[in-house]
């Protein structure tokens, strides 16, 4: 999951992205009904997919057994950049939990792939 602030971060991109033909997919663990509490309380722009049994965090390798301050799991905080094929393009994965990726950094990467695409 995410934390707020960069969700907060996303939404403030997220227009920027979709201007270029990208969009905003948040994944979180946590149920459907407080994904979309989040959403509605932060007024964002995109919606979450609610994975309650990790199997797309799995898929990524990005849970975090135990992780949470209850003992129970969460995700190790993660961008992914993928192309309109299904390929990864760019990953930016936290060493720690409190290692939270600025989300203006996507921006970045597009424009660097864009300006070395032939």
């Amino acid at each position: 999951m995410t934390c707020l602030s960069e969700l907060r971060g996303l939404g403030d991109v997220h227009r920027r992205l979709e201007a270029q033909g990208g969009q905003v997919i948040a994944v979180s663990v946590d149920a459907p009904s407080e994904s979309r509490d989040v959403v509605e309380r932060l007024d964002l722009p995109f919606d979450i997919l609610s994975d309650v049994d990790a199997a797309v965090v799995r898929q990524f390798g990005l849970l975090h057994a135990g992780g949470n301050p209850h003992g129970g799991d969460t995700t190790v905080p993660a961008m992914f950049l993928i192309g309109r094929e299904g390929e990864v393009l760019w990953r930016r994965i936290a060493q720690r939990i409190q290692d939270r990726p600025d989300p203006r950094e996507i921006l970045d990467v597009i424009e660097r792939l864009t300006a070395a695409a032939p």
